[in-house]
């Protein structure tokens, strides 16, 4: 579908370009992960563990869970900063869990990034209407990756001192 845009898809490119945040903000973010970590869930462990590592190497503290019922039930009872999610996952696929997500209102404002191989018109268009926040295609770019991810705190960010 050439010529449509899905939020998150384009929202976080700047001229082109991704967007990344200075030392300054990093640390800012640093801080606000360690009191709300960023939740990690994919089925694929060593799909976790590179997401992690980029995460981490930002200075930001992530939280890996492959069961996406425990994802909402952390999102539920504790702070979270954002949420990075698989579509395609056993029993409840990625799409579930933003709509999960979303009908909460102690969760609806938690940013959702929604990792993928491939996704039809259907998944994005649902992806959008359901309120995703940034849509990105497997394999990934490290350096998109971790500043997608860092755009999306920065709305955190924005929120919690407004």
């Amino acid at each position: 579908m050439e010529g449509r845009s899905f939020r998150g898809e384009s929202s976080l490119r700047v001229a082109g370009q991704w967007s990344d945040p200075g030392t300054t903000a990093t640390s800012v973010y640093s801080e606000l992960t360690r009191s709300a970590p960023i939740i990690i869930s994919d089925n694929d462990p060593q799909i976790s563990r590179l997401f992690e590592h980029i995460l981490r190497r930002r200075g930001l503290t992530t939280l890996a869970v492959s069961d996406p019922t425990e994802v909402t039930r952390l999102c539920l009872n504790r702070s979270i900063s954002l949420v990075i999610s698989d579509l395609m996952k056993p029993r409840m696929n990625g799409l579930d869990v933003l709509h999960t997500l979303r009908s909460h209102r102690l969760t609806a404002h938690i940013p959702f990034m929604l990792v993928t191989a491939t996704a039809s018109i259907e998944h994005r268009e649902r992806f959008q209407n359901l309120g995703g926040d940034c849509l990105m295609f497997k394999p990934i770019d490290v350096q998109q990756f971790g500043s997608a991810a860092l755009s999306l705190l920065e709305r955190v960010a924005v929120r919690l001192t407004a």
